[in-house]
């Protein structure tokens, strides 16, 4: 974990607040799993409906969002960019931690994977601000909007933010471009004329938030509408199965 740069003086706490919005996390997701096993009526154990969750993510009914395109292509299209792009960017971290771990070399793979992650978190980006400004400034009619709409979708701002910070300050402390992360080069460019010592404190600090709003988000998952993205489809899931049994 060494290449996540965090500061002697924060380690401390930087760990225990992960872990604590992790535990947060488990205790969430095996609460709301219990209440849909009860719901199902047929008692299925958590493990199989977390994995039967993560199946379901992976659906055409969630990653083409065919429960929101009839009533509206806008919205669907948006939702499948965000889907989409989180899933993008979960893949892509995973890859390239792993990969860290692992000492293993990307070489040319690096290149694809970098403009994949780019374009997954501005889609995304773009996703979360058309989110925000229907909900609290266009006013949709049909919208109802609650505070904890807004904790979530200003986590996930603050989450891709961060990262294209991070990317950024990288960027500009080794003076470069990469045409693989135009969004990141872009940031590179602003950052450019700030001493060296400022820029590391920007890649530093910008990564301290960046991983702790993506715990923090985590953490706030289970306890948010957002749920329904899982839960949604597991209930759909055994819907379906109980139209098989009844006819």
């Amino acid at each position: 974990m060494e290449y996540m740069v965090i500061p002697p003086a924060f380690k401390a706490y930087f760990y225990l607040s992960a872990t604590a919005l992790l535990l947060l996390f488990l205790a969430g997701i095996g609460v709301k799993l219990a209440v849909i096993s009860r719901a199902a009526g047929r008692e299925p154990s958590i493990l199989r409906l977390a994995w039967l969750s993560l199946v379901s993510l992976f659906s055409a009914d969630c990653l083409l969002a065919r429960r929101v395109f009839p009533r509206s292509r806008l919205r669907g299209a948006v939702l499948v960019l965000v889907i989409w792009g989180f899933l993008l960017i979960i893949a892509g971290g995973v890859v390239s931690y792993a990969s860290r771990l692992l000492g293993l070399q990307l070489r040319s793979g690096y290149n694809l994977l970098s403009l994949a992650l780019d374009t997954a978190g501005f889609l995304l980006l773009v996703g979360v601000l058309y989110a925000l400004a229907r909900r609290y400034l266009f006013g949709a009619r049909e919208v109802y909007s609650m505070p904890e709409d807004a904790v979530f979708l200003l986590l996930l701002l603050v989450i891709i933010l961060s990262g294209f910070a991070v990317e950024g300050a990288r960027l500009a402390i080794f003076s470069a471009y990469d045409p693989y992360s135009p969004v990141g080069s872009f940031l590179a460019a602003q950052l450019y004329a700030l001493p060296l010592e400022a820029k590391g404190r920007v890649f530093v600090y910008a990564k301290l938030v960046h991983f702790l709003s993506g715990f923090a988000l985590l953490a706030y998952l289970p306890f948010s509408k957002a749920m329904h993205m899982l839960a949604a489809q597991l209930t759909t899931r055994f819907a379906r199965e109980r139209e098989r049994l009844y006819y």
